[in-house]
Order: structure tokens, then sequence, then C-alpha cells
């Protein structure tokens, strides 16, 4: 019983969203980059799990989405969706998140600027 109350709890916190959920809500970032579309994917990946976090990667028709979870209450939570979309000439990264856009982008250009 403990295990389920912790669990809802858990879930409430981060809002249990889903990749739809949280793909229509306004971007707080977007980047443009040269490298193929897997490079990115995958060291969006690396640098994620360096920071405790993990991605599930899916296929779309023009690139890919990682749906970026943490462990919240020994549960994973998804906390951001990060559209990897292939436009010939470059590829368009796009993050949704749960939370707000941050004020200051330093953290997060740090997660994502290095993949570029």
């Amino acid at each position: 019983m403990k295990r389920i109350a912790i669990a809802v709890l858990a879930c409430m916190t981060v809002s249990c969203k889903s990749t739809g959920d949280i793909q229509a809500r306004p971007a707080i970032a977007d980047y443009v980059s040269q490298k193929p579309v897997t490079d990115i994917a995958t060291c969006i990946s690396l640098a994620l799990a360096d920071r405790g976090g993990s991605a599930k990667m899916a296929r779309t028709e023009t690139g890919v989405t990682l749906s970026e979870s943490i462990p919240v209450a020994g549960i994973s939570s998804v906390v951001a969706v990060v559209a990897i979309d292939d436009a010939q000439s470059h590829r368009t990264i796009t993050i949704h998140s749960v939370g707000k856009a941050p004020k200051d982008r330093t953290k997060l250009d740090a997660i994502y600027r290095p993949c570029l």
C-alpha cells in the first residue's frame, strides 16, 4: 500500500504526462544542426544518461523523437520530449517539457549544445 501511495505521489509530482501531452505544450528551446539525426539523438541520450536520466527513441516520418525520463520515487517518468527532424539541409531540434521554459538556458544549453 505504501508503494502505491509513493507511486501516486510521484505521478502527481511530474503530472504523469504522456509524450503527446508534452509535445502539445509550447517548446522550451529550439536548435539547428548540420549533424545527422542519429548522431544528435545518440549524443543527447548519452548526455542524459550522464545526468541520471534516460531517453527512449522512436522513429518518425521526418526523424526521431526522444522521450526523456528521470526516476521519481523509483518510477521512470517522462519529463521532456525532443523532436529531431531532418529538413534535408539541416536538422531542427525542438524540446518540449512538463515544466516551464527556463529563464536562464545555461543548464539546458550545457546538455544539448555539445550534441549539435
